[in-house]
């Protein structure tokens, strides 16, 4: 699972600009984040927000490719 390019797929999906926005709208810090890329692991609560925040199911944000 690679987290990071599993959200960046979303993210483009739904058209938002950059990490900062992702990170306004779920209520997270910037840092957060960098620490879920660089653990590549989250709380299933941050993943919630961000699958509802990028209109996607959370499947979309773990799956292996």
């Amino acid at each position: 699972m690679n987290l990071k390019i599993n959200i960046l797929t979303q993210m483009h999906k739904s058209k938002m600009k950059n990490w900062y926005e992702l990170c306004e709208k779920i209520g997270i810090t910037y840092e957060t984040m960098r620490q879920i890329h660089k653990r590549n692991d989250c709380k299933i609560s941050i993943l919630f927000k961000i699958a509802e925040v990028l209109n996607c199911d959370i499947k979309d944000l773990i799956k292996n490719d």
